[in-house]
């Protein structure tokens, strides 16, 4: 999927409602599906398409737990900042057909909106963010924002060459992407400005690791929950962020795995180079080989 169709997936209410409610920690997959079946009045069937399609997009990854069943985890999370326009701005300071005092009130509309925005928690932690998805996945308001980056434009040609603009001015001034400004008499000039850009980002959510740590602390989830979550995600990262270093973590285990099984055809129980196999598999984020090893080397102990 492109950049573009991922924004469009997650713009959906059960996608986005998914994700969401992923924010938290890991879940099992029957609180999902519940989850979904309520928020979205989703069928559980159609519950589980969304949760497959987040996991095939790589938003989520999967993981069992013994008689616990089948959990899931946010590995990619988004967020939407308003952020100043700076081709704008850079261009009303240079150009001289924008009236001064047009100009003045423009700047400092735009200083105090991100006064606010930059000192406020609610703003910040996006309380729009599902209609601001919304503004950037339609080709027309995306467009109309590409335009306004440039320059800001006369509001009569901008109307004669965005046919939907009538319908859509509304909505960007009620979310204050674009502000208006009219020169004051008949005869002058009203002028369509933008005040707030949008930045649209993918990020690994590395926030999920405090979350999990505190719920283990505070004994909201049991320490083989919270472990396979913790490998799980560092797992992804190094897939997703780190693809040189994951491939050769596995290229290291390949090998020690090889020298490893050649000394026990030998009779030997190589418990030194077991140990580093498991550090290995702790760095990759392997959870279950790190465990599979652990047996192994008690019961070398064992036997001698």
């Amino acid at each position: 999927m492109s950049e573009l169709d991922l924004k469009k997936l997650i713009s959906e209410e059960s996608y986005y409602q998914a994700i969401r409610i992923l924010r938290s920690g890991p879940l099992k997959e029957e609180t999902i599906i519940k989850y979904l079946t309520t928020a979205s009045k989703l069928n559980p069937k159609n519950a589980v398409k969304v949760i497959k399609n987040l996991e095939k997009e790589k938003f989520l990854t999967s993981f069992t737990i013994n008689k616990d069943g089948l959990y899931y985890l946010l590995v990619k999370d988004f967020y939407i900042i308003r952020i100043p326009p700076k081709d704008t701005l850079d261009y009303i300071q240079k150009k001289s057909e924008i009236p001064t005092s047009i100009r003045d009130r423009f700047l400092m509309s735009v200083k105090r909106f991100f006064s606010s925005y930059v000192s406020s928690t609610k703003k910040l932690k996006a309380d729009f963010e599902r209609n601001l998805i919304a503004i950037l996945v339609n080709p027309e308001l995306t467009n109309l924002i590409d335009s306004l980056r440039k320059k800001p434009m006369d509001l009569k040609s901008f109307e004669k060459r965005k046919s939907l603009f009538g319908e859509i001015k509304n909505i960007l001034q009620k979310y204050e992407i674009i502000e208006i400004y009219s020169e004051g008499d008949k005869l002058g000039r009203s002028w369509v400005f933008l005040k707030t850009d949008l930045q649209f980002n993918f990020f690994f959510p590395e926030y999920l690791i405090k979350n999990i740590t505190e719920n283990l602390t505070n004994k909201k989830i049991n320490k083989i929950l919270a472990l396979k979550s913790l490998y799980s995600l560092k797992k992804s990262y190094l897939i997703y962020e780190k693809p040189d270093m994951f491939e050769e973590l596995n290229k290291k285990i390949t090998a020690k795995l090889d020298l490893i099984n050649s000394l026990e055809k030998k009779g030997e129980k190589p418990i030194n180079k077991a140990n580093d196999l498991k550090k290995l598999y702790k760095a990759i984020g392997d959870f279950d080989n790190r465990v599979l090893w652990q047996k192994k080397i008690k019961e070398w102990q064992k036997i001698d």
